[in-house]
């Protein structure tokens, strides 16, 4: 395979889903269990989000990961209702960042 062909997975293209179709779990894990693998982890996610495509681990914290879902849709839907059915998974919503220009600082 070519580098620079469009099967190469290094160059991003217009295919590739976009990293909006994301949202960011905390997962509880048992402190004497053993460590859960990267498809056990998965299989606890689709119990709650069914539309789950892959899981993303966090460099740093063992126990959050990105969750890829299939479209906007289903992502929309997980973040307005939340999750049903997950004992040991967790939601992090992220509160939205805007900027209002135009309002004055002192009202008075």
């Amino acid at each position: 395979m070519e580098p620079h062909s469009p099967k190469s997975r290094s160059i991003p293209s217009a295919a590739d889903p976009p990293q909006t179709m994301m949202v960011e779990l905390r997962m509880e894990e048992m402190e004497d269990a053993e460590q859960e693998t990267s498809a056990d982890r998965l299989a606890k996610v689709k119990v709650a989000i069914p539309e789950a495509e892959a899981i993303i681990p966090h460099p740093r914290a063992k126990n959050k990961v990105s969750v890829v879902l299939c479209t906007e849709a289903a992502k929309e839907r997980v973040l307005r209702e939340g999750l049903k059915d997950a004992a040991s998974v967790k939601l992090i919503r992220r509160p939205l960042m805007v900027m209002v220009s135009g309002i004055p600082i002192n009202a008075s």
